[in-house]
This record gives C-alpha cells, sequence and structure tokens, in this order.
C-alpha cells in the first residue's frame, strides 16, 4: 500500500488530481497517516484551514455532505470535503460491532461510546426516541443481548440510560440514511464536481456491490488497507514499520527492543506508534536510541480492563462472566490478592449503598429511576455527607453519579447478609491465599462460585434472607 499511496501523491504534484479519494481498510492508523499525507498534497502546510471541510461520518446526514460540496469555497483555489469513517458504502444487512470493552470505552470517553451506539441503533433500524424516557426497557433482553454481543456489557441497564444521556448532551440524532439520500449523493459525483473541488472518504467497511462504491472507484481513486492474515508477515511488517517512524526521528533500535514493543503494544500500528512516542517523550530530546530497558519501563501491560469486568460480573452475580475475568486475569499473572481488593472494595460499596437507603438518604425506589431521573435527584441529597471534605475513593458519596446509580441497582442482587457473608469469605480467601499454600486459582474460583451463587442456593432451599 506504500507504493500505492506514493504514486497518488506523485500525481498530485504533477497537477493530475481525482475528484474523489477512498480510504478504507482495518489499519486505521495507516489510514489517518495517508489521509494527512493526501492534504498535504492537495493544500500547502497551513493553507487547508478555511478550504478544508472535515465531518465525522459516524454523525453528519448525507444532504450536509452534499451541501459542502456544491458551495462555493470560502476563498478562490482549491477545496476539499473529507468524512471520516462513513458507513455510506457499509453493507445494510450486518450492524457495525461494538468494541469488546464497551462498557470501558464508556467510562473513558463516553462521546465515542454514544457515536457507536447511535451507529448500532440505526443500522438495526430502532428509533432513538423511541428508547428514551424507559422506551428501552420495552425491548426484550434477548434483543439486547445481540445488540451488545461480543462486548463485556453484563446488562443493559448497565449502560443503555447513560448513552441515551450521553446522546442527548452530545445533541446526536439518529441518521436514517436511505437508497434515495445516496444516490443523490452520488448523482453529485456522477454529474461531475464543482472545479477544483475533491471529497475523501474515509471507511472501515465497503460493500463492492454497491452502485455508490463502483462510482468512486470508476471516477476517483480507493486505497484499501488490511491487516496481513499471515502472523509472521504481519510482525515483520510492523517491525519494519516502527522501525522506519523511529528512523524519521533519528532514532535507532535493536531488534531484541522493537520485537519487545510488539509484544508489549499489540499488534495495532497505531497503538505501537502510541507507545513510540511514550517512550520518546519519557526520553526527552536529544535520545538517539531505544533499548529494550525503555520499553521495559514505559509498556507495561495493560492489567485494570479485565479487573473492572471482573468486578462488573460480581456485582451482578454472572458466574461465567466472573470466572472468563479471572481465567484472563490469571494468563497476565495478576496477583490474586490484587483482584481481591478490588472485589472488596465493590462489597463496601454494595454496603454503603444498603445503608444509604435504609437511612433514607437514598430513596426507596431509585433503582428503578432512569439514570436521567436518578441524575437530577439522588447525587444532591448526598452532597453533605463529606462535610465539604472528601473521604477518599472509598467513599460511595464522592464517586462519579454513574458509578452511585450502577452500585445502587447492583445492591438489589444481594442481601445485606449475603454482603456480609461476602466479606467474611473475603477475609478467608485471604488468609488462604497468604498462609496455606493451596492453588490461587481454585481459591478464586470457590470464592466466585460461593458468592455469585449464592442467591440461587436460599431461593432451593426455601430460606429467607433479609
Amino acid at each position: 500500500m506504500a507504493g500505492r499511496i506514493e504514486e497518488i501523491l506523485q500525481s498530485i504534484e504533477k497537477g493530475t488530481i481525482a475528484p474523489c479519494y477512498l480510504l478504507y481498510g482495518e489499519e486505521r492508523f495507516l489510514i489517518a497517516g495517508s489521509l494527512r499525507m493526501l492534504l498535504d498534497a492537495l493544500f500547502p502546510r497551513g493553507t487547508d484551514d478555511l478550504n478544508c471541510f472535515r465531518m465525522d461520518g459516524e454523525r453528519v446526514d448525507v444532504e450536509t455532505i452534499r451541501e459542502a460540496i456544491l458551495t462555493p469555497p470560502l476563498i478562490a483555489g482549491r477545496k476539499a470535503v473529507v468524512v471520516k469513517d462513513t458507513d455510506l458504502l457499509a453493507s445494510r444487512r450486518e450492524p457495525p460491532p461494538l468494541p469488546e470493552n464497551f462498557s470501558n470505552i464508556l467510562r473513558d470517553d463516553p462521546a465515542a461510546a454514544a457515536r457507536s451506539f447511535t451507529s448500532r441503533v440505526s443500522a438495526l433500524e430502532w428509533s432513538l426516541n423511541d428508547l428514551e424516557e424507559d422506551g428501552w426497557r420495552k425491548i426484550s433482553g434477548d434483543e439486547w443481548d445481540r445488540f451488545f454481543a461480543g462486548t463485556d456489557v453484563a446488562e443493559p441497564a448497565d449502560v443503555v440510560p447513560a448513552l441515551l444521556e450521553q446522546c442527548r448532551l452530545d445533541g446526536l440524532s439518529q441518521r436514517s440514511v436511505t437508497g434515495g439520500d445516496v444516490d443523490r449523493l452520488a448523482a453529485v459525483l456522477e454529474t461531475g464536481l464543482p472545479p477544483q473541488m475533491t471529497l475523501i472518504l474515509t471507511a472501515r467497511t465497503v460493500d463492492k456491490r454497491k452502485k455508490f462504491y463502483k462510482l468512486i472507484a470508476g471516477k476517483g481513486e480507493v486505497l484499501q488497507f488490511t491487516a496481513e492474515t499471515n502472523e509472521s508477515l504481519r510482525t515483520s511488517r510492523l517491525l519494519e514499520q516502527a522501525k522506519q517512524y523511529l528512523g524519521e526521528r533519528g532514532v535507532g533500535a535493536d531488534r531484541q527492543a522493537l520485537t519487545l514493543l510488539l509484544d508489549r503494544a499489540g499488534s495495532d500500528y497505531g497503538d505501537i506508534i502510541a507507545a513510540i512516542d511514550k517512550i520518546l517523550l519519557y526520553l526527552g530530546e536529544g535520545a538517539s536510541r531505544i533499548n529494550s530497558s525503555d520499553v521495559e519501563e514505559m509498556t507495561a501491560r495493560t492489567r485494570d480492563e479485565p479487573l473492572f469486568e471482573l468486578t462488573n460480573a460480581v456485582a451482578v452475580k454472572n458466574l461465567e462472566r466472573g470466572l472468563l475475568a479471572l481465567a484472563r486475569l490469571m494468563e497476565r499473572d495478576v496477583h490474586p490478592l490484587a483482584m481481591l481488593a478490588l472485589i472488596a472494595r465493590e462489597v463496601r460499596f454494595l454496603m454503603q449503598a444498603k445503608l444509604l437507603i435504609s437511612a433514607g438518604r437514598i430513596p426507596a425506589g431509585a433503582s428503578s429511576l432512569s439514570y436521567p431521573q436518578f441524575q437530577k435527584k439522588v447525587p444532591p441529597l448526598l452532597r453533605d455527607l463529606s462535610g465539604g471534605s472528601k473521604q477518599g475513593a472509598e467513599f460511595l458519596p464522592d464517586r462519579h453519579p454513574y458509578v452511585i446509580y450502577n452500585t445502587v441497582r447492583h445492591a438489589e442482587h444481594f442481601s445485606w447478609n449475603e454482603l456480609a457473608r461476602f466479606m467474611d469469605r473475603l477475609v478467608e480467601t485471604d488468609v488462604a491465599l497468604k498462609s496455606s499454600g493451596g492453588d490461587p486459582k481454585l481459591l478464586m474460583e470457590r470464592l466466585l462460585v460461593e458468592s455469585c451463587k449464592e442467591g440461587e442456593f436460599i431461593k432451593r432451599s426455601g430460606g429467607s434472607d433479609s
């Protein structure tokens, strides 16, 4: 693909500019880099501010793209309309998948999560308006399971209210793209774009059977960035690309350091470049070489994600997810005591929620509120509890409203006595891990089985628990 983009850049330099460019595929970082090179070739550096219009393909509607193409430039000269991550060329038969770590994305980047959510809702031809005001509860559990299939979402109630609120805050609206919409955009390209006008599209996937794709391929340039499926060839390519990226910055690295970098940063080129930039920032200006110790220190494996998966599974008594998260953590050599500490914090939060409800500081029935309703009603009632000074990360009222909301809802899965027994088991497991010499994995599995299955045992035995 490097040769292909070079050919296009040379053509632009000679004055041969296509009316449309499509860059698509799995290698998002390479697409972003090629897009920058295209724009640098079309516009001298610093001169594209007024005549280059960038749009988010997940949010913009077709008519806005069409109007941007047909509107004369602000100043005389070349104009470009860039639509990133468009789904206009994707097959409508299968909605775009959500990332596996969707709950974590919602926590860390709620705007990105809301955009992905909206795209999937639109592809399924659901209505955002119908989902609001608890309308999402009318959709069956099986349908939501299919919607969030392959993600870390345990229950739709854990994320849907917050997603709908984020959509409202960001002004996201459902885009219902019809064949007629795309046909009107295609007609503009077919009859000819205005003079000195260039349309640039980037996409994750395309359906080559679509008329719009065939039109772009016939009149413009299409560049596909496909991930190498052969692991050995992919590793060699990534090593070469990392070496080239460092070389452009006057920095060298031996093969051992680069191999360790790939092992730690993963097989995504964007993640590798981000790791390199992090190392160079750490080394400071004037660095001429990266060695293995630099990589070791700055690219430790990320461990937080499966830890949160474990605590979320415990909070909703989902044994299957809990055991899966435990297995992932054991594979990454995360110490069981670290897992135990995070589970203990989650149980303490659940106990605090129970106490706040019983004391009347959190109204009865708060768990049945939608997140926007909860956010308006409950946090103001808790603000005076810390006396104006934070009690630290262990005090539930000082946590984010969304954390409080989910904790109150999850507390319904447990009685007070169950939580007390859970704490007893945590202490017993802690002692066993430190002194008995037993198998840590078996000890943790037993903790999960006994704690996640206790409610079922109580129901089967006919006992009562308050």
